[in-house]
């Protein structure tokens, strides 16, 4: 894994690690933004909370964006998928962080 790791450390001047922080920023306030739309598409077959599930891991990833540098994408994808197990209730928490 540390040869891994090192082999993954991106340079400090590349842009990828800043281009996935802002995608990432706007997908968590996009995620603020439609807490209402996934809460009234999930009612429709759920039990309608995962709006505020997803508002939840919006506000998470927000606070942890300084941390989320992705200079070190191991690490940063680590701490993304805590954060969104940690946001996200029920189910969809643990099946979330699989992507991660």
């Amino acid at each position: 894994e540390d040869i891994v790791k090192e082999t993954l450390m991106l340079d400090a001047k590349d842009p990828i690690p800043g281009r996935i922080s802002q995608w990432l920023s706007l997908v968590a306030q996009m995620l603020l933004l439609q807490k209402d739309f996934f809460n009234d598409l999930d009612h429709l077959v759920g039990d309608g909370d995962l709006g505020t599930s997803l508002y939840k891991a919006g506000k998470g990833i927000i606070a942890n964006l300084p941390a989320l540098t992705f200079r070190d994408p191991i690490s940063s994808f680590r701490l993304l998928a805590a954060v969104i197990q940690n946001s996200i209730g029920g189910t969809s928490g643990p099946l979330s962080t699989v992507f991660f």
